[in-house]
């Protein structure tokens, strides 16, 4: 029975958890053939025994016990029932069995005795330490773990694990527990109010007097306890056997999967090292790649009788003889779902051989290192095996909580979890809660929690049950996160949570592979795994990349692309299909992360003979989804364009209505934020993740080609909406819309984006504008993709100059440069004079700069133009240094850009404007007067500097420069300079 919290104070009304099942140390029916031949009477002493266990049952029942410290108790207690009782002697001179206090030679700590041989030596004193024991008070719960110490058991294996001791034994005067050092998870209790009967003080002796534990090479109970082991490994080898020697194949397939009833995709790997799909004893490696690899020839005798397909199953009229006589009940049902299980575990082909022991026969002869327990080839046409397809492409679409979120209907998810609060709790309904962060995640927890009540010591809920604890430890961090004094009663529950405790009580080792998976999930075996293969993947990949970049080529290389996205398909099925907590934490998403990037160099190597052709709508929702967004920016900056599947991006595309969508209720005089939406923005996680899905959503599509027939018409409105009423975004995430617009503006009518500048207009604030950027983007493509409509609005305009002032009376022109290009002449005019006259009154060097290069502003304003240029010539900035290894050399380069305004605008200083340069550097003035300038003053490395088009076509008429060069080259080699003459003026 699952049951972490069993001795926890209950903080809440969530639900009352039972008491432990004990599982026992020896098997009950082995207890009872052992007692048939033993008998009180051969109990020395007896009576005297009896009325010391009376007096100790007198003073637990009278109370006493409960109010004495440990320490007042501790010494009687190991005198009288471990020294007179069972016989272990401490006064003897020479030999003696107890210990108390026994120092542990490791680290000087000490349990409180220890039982054995203890033998006088000369000076010193040689320890066998057969058994330890741990003693508390009454009032301790031995099993209960405080925060920042160990539990009584705990601490007692401990001690065993330094002195060597192959038995522990815990109590607290009301209970004696009795284990074996090796496993913490079963042991035999002995209630000392129960040793009054003569079956249990039976049991007390047949187990625990000195002659059962000490007796001989090997004891009595160590005979008992190896016959138990040897007793589960024969069941779970009969278990194994039962599956193997079932009817039919398609009985044995089913069983098997069906051990794991409760898990929606099984780790691949263990899979193929579980009968019948393993037909060793030793650990197999037959899986890779969405393949199985089998060696039973059942299986492919199964397997020639059977075609799938996305309409169906066939099956040949051969098998279906031989399953009906057999006859095989409900076969159809069964292969169904055994094919349904394989796939939903990432497996879509099964390779399988005839007659292994044939190969391996003929290959061993020919062949070094030949291994079975590997993937090995085999010839279809020589009759040695078969590979077959198993992939079902189901027309039935899935309506699960991890869908539903993947399809970006929001509301349609949040409203389905609203209405499932009155039913009875299940792992899809947290998991919908912990995609949401509802609460905190505090929602999800209580429904993990409430699912444990309802189903604790439910045998068939063994492995769901499990997954509820290993969530709820999952879940921990990320509901500590919230500093609510409101949590700190289910804070405690969670951190209370002990896996290793519930795998213990829980899962045996007869449980087998079952157990093996359990393990595997408690250390996150799968993630950890997939990371360690993606990382090096990712590094492959770029390693081709280089070597094609270097121009050389691979002879043979990998096909990575197809290994990174096996790894996506493999973490994605086992987390969500199981409805495992994992997609908050890094390791989950650097491995999207990483695969993303790795798909992505694959596409873009055009030499790579496995590139990547298009992406897929799993990948473009994996990565929306667990890509944090600045990440993404890095690497579809880094790698360039997207291709996508046409048809999957024709998908894509409408979950970006579905989301915007979610945010706004329509009403009839227009829209108001949806009511859910809005709670669930309350918090933290959510709304963190919201914003990261708007902007991953229109970076991936900034990045990919879209024609006019792929575009949902719906979501220029949507969008409008969606602005209209949201109000947790922030500027940068609106920049990555902006960027879309910019790119894709086309996709949008001219209304539509009008409606967008208008509503951003509207919502800008001064001097906190998140909007400018999405301000300026929408601009930019209404002039580029829209350019004959523009804005007449006067309200538009007055509030457009408002934002533009801050507090301080500066103006902000970020926002009234892109406007100008997008207004009718008469507001043009209205907002350059309003630019002219601020600057007049504050000028600032860098905004009227921003001015001239939009083409707001001309130099025609000469007051304006004389301000800058003063301005410029009183910088104090250093900008060309020289070169260095063929590179040139800038400290700054506000010079540079200066000049480089005045070249692309064609503008001329006159004389008395040059004047104010007459103390900047040679190369400086020869750039602002390069027709007048002294060539004998002229270095020919500053070219290295004006590789620019802007100033290359006005420098290159000019003869001088090409004669300095000319005779500059006759006794040096200078590619670049050379390069320059022969293409620019020569």
């Amino acid at each position: 029975m699952l049951n972490g919290f069993a001795n926890a104070k209950r903080p809440d009304k969530i639900g009352i958890m039972k008491l432990k099942s004990i599982n026992s140390l020896f098997d009950p029916a082995q207890i009872k053939h052992e007692l048939r031949s033993f008998h009180l009477d051969q109990i020395l002493d007896l009576p005297r025994k009896r009325k010391l266990i009376r007096n100790w049952v007198n003073e637990i029942q009278s109370g006493k016990i409960m109010l004495l410290k440990e320490e007042e108790v501790k010494h009687r207690f190991l005198m009288d029932i471990f020294g007179t009782v069972l016989r272990y002697t401490s006064s003897d001179p020479i030999n003696w069995n107890q210990r108390p206090e026994f120092k542990s030679l490791v680290d000087g700590t000490k349990p409180d005795s220890a039982l054995g041989y203890f033998k006088l030596f000369e000076d010193s004193i040689v320890n066998e330490v057969a058994v330890v024991i741990e003693i508390k008070d009454a009032g301790t719960d031995l099993d209960e773990k405080l925060p920042g110490s160990q539990s009584a058991v705990e601490q007692a294996f401990t001690y065993a694990h330094k002195t060597k001791a192959k038995w522990v034994i815990v109590s607290n005067f009301l209970v004696i527990r009795f284990y074996s050092a090796t496993f913490s998870g079963e042991y035999e209790p002995f209630n000392l109010v129960d040793l009054i009967a003569d079956d249990e003080l039976k049991r007390f002796f047949l187990l625990l007097d000195r002659s059962s534990l000490l007796h001989g090479t090997k004891s009595r109970v160590a005979r008992m306890y190896d016959q138990k082991e040897e007793s589960a490994h024969n069941n779970s080898t009969y278990i194994s056997k039962q599956i193997l020697d079932s009817d039919h194949i398609v009985d044995q397939l089913d069983q098997s999967l069906n051990q794991f009833e409760g898990m929606g995709c099984i780790d691949p790997h263990l899979l193929a090292n579980v009968k019948p799909f393993s037909v060793l004893d030793d650990h197999v490696w037959h899986y890779e790649q969405f393949r199985l690899f089998t060696l039973n020839s059942k299986i492919y005798q199964l397997l020639q009788g059977i075609e799938v397909e996305d309409e169906g199953i066939t099956l040949s009229d051969d098998l279906i003889a031989e399953l009906e006589s057999i006859p095989v009940t409900n076969y159809r049902t069964k292969i169904e779902k055994i094919i349904s299980r394989l796939n939903h575990s990432m497996i879509n082909m099964i390779s399988v051989v005839r007659d292994f022991q044939e190969i391996q026969a003929g290959r061993s002869q020919n062949s070094i290192g030949f291994s079975i327990r590997h993937i090995f080839g085999f010839s279809e046409d020589q009759n040695e095996g078969l590979t077959k397809a198993i992939y079902r492409q189901h027309a039935v679409i899935c309506d699960c909580v991890s869908c539903n979120f993947r399809s970006l209907d929001l509301k349609r998810l949040a409203a389905k979890l609203s209405s499932h609060d009155d039913h009875e709790p299940d792992l899809e309904y947290a998991f919908g809660n912990y995609l949401f962060a509802s609460k905190g995640f505090r929602k999800a927890c209580e429904t993990y929690l409430h699912f444990i009540e309802v189903n604790d010591g439910n045998s068939a809920k063994r492995l769901e049950l499990f997954l509820s604890y290993y969530n709820l430890t999952r879940l921990y961090n990320l509901v500590a996160f919230y500093k609510d004094t409101s949590n700190e009663n289910l804070i405690n529950r969670l951190k209370a949570i002990d896996l290793d405790d519930i795998i213990c009580e829980n899962f045996q080792k007869s449980d087998g592979p079952l157990r093996e998976m359990i393990l595997e999930l408690r250390d996150d075996q799968i993630l950890r795994r997939s990371k360690k293969r993606v990382d090096k993947l990712l590094e492959q990949v770029k390693t081709v990349k280089d070597s094609y970049s270097r121009g050389s080529s691979y002879i043979s290389v990998g096909n990575y692309t197809s290994e990174l996205h096996h790894e996506l398909c493999l973490v994605y099925s086992f987390y969500n299909r199981n409805y495992l907590v994992g997609d908050a934490y890094s390791n989950y998403q650097d491995i999207v992360s990483s695969c993303f990037e790795g798909l992505l160099i694959s596409q873009n190597l055009e030499k790579y003979p496995y590139r990547l052709p298009e992406f897929q709508l799993f990948h473009l929702i994996e990565v929306t989804l667990n890509v944090q967004s600045e990440p993404l920016r890095r690497i579809l900056e880094t790698q360039g364009t997207l291709v996508t599947n046409k048809e999957d991006l024709k998908k894509f595309i409408p979950r970006l209505f579905n989301f915007l969508s979610s945010f706004y209720d329509e009403v009839m005089i227009g829209e108001h934020p949806n009511q859910l939406m809005q709670e669930h923005l309350l918090t933290y996680d959510f709304e963190n993740k919201c914003g990261n899905i708007f902007s991953n959503l229109f970076q991936i599509l900034t990045y990919t080609k879209i024609d006019q027939d792929q575009w949902d018409s719906r979501i220029g409105l949507a969008l409008t909406k969606f602005l209209k009423t949201e109000d947790f975004l922030h500027w940068h995430q609106l920049q990555k819309l902006g960027e879309f617009i910019e790119k894709h503006g086309n996709l949008f009518v001219a209304s539509e984006l009008i409606e967008v500048l208008k509503i951003s207009n509207q919502k800008s604030q001064v001097s906190v504008n998140k909007y400018q950027y999405l301000i300026r983007s929408v601009c930019r493509a209404l002039s580029v993709h829209h350019p004959d409509y523009k804005v007449n609005n006067e309200a538009f305009i007055l509030k457009a100059l408002a934002n533009a002032v801050n507090d301080n009376g500066q103006v902000i022109f970020d926002e009234l440069i892109p406007i100008t290009h997008i207004v009718g002449a008469e507001s043009r005019a209205e907002i350059i004079n309003f630019i002219e006259e601020r600057l007049k009154k504050n000028f600032h060097l860098d905004r009227y700069e921003d001015c001239i290069r939009e083409k707001v502003l001309t130099v025609s304003n000469k007051e304006l133009f004389n301000k800058y240029l003063i301005g410029q010539s009183q910088s104090s900035h250093k900008g060309f240094l020289g070169v260095v290894e063929g590179k040139p050399q800038f400290q700054d380069f506000y010079f540079y850009n200066f000049a480089l305004l005045l070249y692309s605008e064609n503008i001329t200083l006159d004389r008395e404007q040059l004047s104010l340069f007459k103390d900047h550097s040679q190369f400086e003035q020869w750039l602002l007067n390069p027709h007048d300038f002294d060539y004998n003053q002229f270095d020919v490395v500053w070219l290295y500097a004006v590789q620019n088009k802007w100033f290359l076509d006005k420098l290159k008429g000019i003869p001088k420069i090409k004669q300095v060069l000319h005779d500059h080259l006759i006794g040096n080699h200078d590619a670049v300079l050379s390069q320059l003459y022969f293409n620019i003026f020569g």
